[in-house]
């Protein structure tokens, strides 16, 4: 398997989206008048044998998940305690608090 994202210009000959849709990247064209410069999701991969098949394309930002952290506010020491997911935050809450399992998502970059 390629690493597509590593900033280098792919020649593509058609086929299913290479990378994450939400990749950016710029492809070229095989009428070669101009390039796309959008998400990976949203240009057609598929050849149709016409002038806007895609014949390369750059990576210019690959996708990056954002880190997701489920916090319980409210914990019995008082400190700030991170858990993997929001069922394991609720199971160590305080039981009549309303605020549990708050959910953070890194901002992206």
């Amino acid at each position: 398997m390629n690493d597509y994202e590593n900033g280098e210009i792919w020649g593509w000959n058609g086929g299913k989206c290479p990378v994450h849709p939400d990749s950016e990247v710029i492809c070229w064209v095989r009428s070669s008048v101009f390039t796309i410069d959008t998400e990976a999701g949203l240009v057609n991969w598929e050849h149709l044998d016409d002038e806007l098949d895609i014949v390369c394309f750059q990576v210019t930002k690959p996708y990056a998940e954002p880190e997701t952290i489920w916090v319980n506010d409210y914990k019995a020491d008082d400190a700030w305690h991170g858990f993997l997911n929001e069922e394991q935050a609720k199971r160590y809450a305080l039981r009549g608090v309303t605020r549990i399992g708050v959910k953070y998502v890194e901002e992206m970059k």
